[in-house]
């Protein structure tokens, strides 16, 4: 609506310089709302941690990391989900849709795609698709091993730029 603002008047500060890290489950990479104006991605990498990766070879040993040139490469075809063998419509667990996306949007999202612009419309976005095997009964709060993980992915990602991190892994638990 106008009336859903999310940067208020008179900020020059864009966040340029800056990454926004989002670790959540499900980003639809593909949305224009995540892209520069020439068209190139500002997403830097994107850790699915539940990828059946067999001898993965990152430094974590499990899940497919993508970084930017293969999200470029993927976002150069028809379909840039199945060129990279990631989509955010099968990411959420709880089937209630992609909602990595829109933090990522709130967060950093140009605002092209006819929404409002978010906080940070020029950083560049690193983001963690978080597993949630094993997140039943007493640890139904989340693995903490992969958001530890995960918040280290994103620190290497912004190699010493600022790093800002949004954390939507709360559960109602018990």
């Amino acid at each position: 609506t106008p009336a859903d603002t999310r940067r208020p008047p008179g900020i020059a500060r864009r966040g340029r310089g800056v990454v926004i890290g989002v670790l959540d489950w499900g980003l639809d990479f593909p949305r224009r709302t995540f892209r520069r104006a020439d068209g190139r991605s500002r997403i830097l990498a994107l850790w699915d941690q539940r990828a059946a990766a067999p001898g993965a070879t990152n430094r974590y040993g499990y899940g497919i990391i993508h970084d930017r040139a293969a999200i470029e490469a993927a976002l150069a075809t028809a379909d840039p989900c199945r060129a990279l063998g990631y989509d955010a419509a099968d990411a959420d667990p709880f089937g209630t849709g992609a909602h990595g996306t829109a933090v990522a949007d709130i967060a950093a999202g140009s605002g092209e795609v006819g929404g409002p612009p978010g906080m940070a419309p020029d950083a560049d976005l690193a983001f963690v698709h978080l597993a949630s095997r094993g997140t039943s009964g007493l640890a139904n709060l989340g693995d903490s091993i992969g958001i530890l993980e995960g918040l280290d992915f994103l620190r290497r990602v912004a190699r010493g730029r600022p790093l800002v991190v949004s954390l939507s892994v709360g559960r109602h638990g018990g």
